[in-house]
């Protein structure tokens, strides 16, 4: 099962017809951003992750977030907002997700962090400095 027919599986869970997901997302007249081509999406642009790759020199992603940080940076924005992005990490018994959001977490970082030094505003998300010098207080 590909991305789409997930998410379309996923939209059916919910209790919602199948087809109503692209009429919400076609009705929203904004570029959709997706890893390849949907069948039945308009306004849709498939994520230059190659070129991303290559201006940037990395292929560091491990969460959404990243990979929205280095769209908005590569497309030359000149201010990011992270909304519905929180950067702590949960406190919870389970050591393998603790791992995944910690990855994620420092992933995050690293990409506010390359659209800082470029010059790009980074504002909301609990956004702390993602390198502290080790002769710096925190």
């Amino acid at each position: 099962m590909d991305k789409e027919e997930w998410f379309v599986e996923k939209y059916k869970l919910l209790g919602e017809e199948t087809d109503s997901i692209y009429e919400k997302l076609n009705s929203l007249g904004k570029p959709i951003v997706v890893q390849k081509r949907w069948k039945f999406l308009k306004n849709q642009v498939t994520y230059p992750l190659e070129g991303v790759m290559l201006k940037f020199r990395t292929r560091y992603f491990t969460c959404s977030q990243a990979y929205l940080i280095a769209l908005a940076v590569y497309e030359g924005y000149s201010r990011i907002y992270l909304v519905g992005v929180d950067n702590q990490k949960p406190n919870t018994p389970d050591q393998g997700w603790n791992d995944i959001v910690w990855d994620e977490i420092v992933c995050q970082n690293f990409w506010v962090g390359f659209a800082k030094g470029r010059g790009v505003e980074v504002i909301g998300g609990n956004v702390r400095r993602p390198i502290v010098p080790s002769n710096e207080p925190l």
